[in-house]
């Protein structure tokens, strides 16, 4: 199987060490993939309007159809490169910090991996 390279990511953006771009690559890969794919809004990629979830249509909304997110969120995962199941997956809502607390077990091609991802709406100054 080729390895695929991402770019590393961090919360500041591309990682670098000692000058040269850092990739990530085998689990860091695919956790960074499955990070990525659960905090990108439906249509805010403009090169794949339908790349995912929908936050605003189905999920952070009032009263939302559970199972429906729960299984929109597995569909996520599995849609991932190098995932094969989704072993556990649980949601949390924090109502009053308004962030989704996603807790993951996925089997992928390289083994058992564990994430958490947090969610949570960018508040932009005025």
């Amino acid at each position: 199987m080729a390895t695929r390279l991402d770019l590393l990511l961090d919360d500041n953006g591309v990682v670098l060490r000692n000058g040269d771009w850092a990739f990530a690559i085998d689990r860091e890969g695919i956790q960074q993939r499955i990070s990525q794919v659960l905090k990108t809004i439906a249509g805010e990629w403009f090169l794949d309007l339908d790349y995912g979830l929908p936050y605003f249509e189905q999920i952070l909304i009032k009263n939302p159809n559970l199972p429906s997110v729960q299984d929109t969120f597995r569909r996520a995962l599995l849609s991932v490169k190098g995932v094969r199941s989704v072993e556990r997956l649980t949601l949390s809502l924090d109502t009053t910090s308004r962030t989704l607390t996603v807790n993951w077990v996925v089997l992928t091609d390289l083994g058992l991996l564990v994430g958490t991802d947090n969610i949570s709406p960018t508040v932009t100054g005025a």
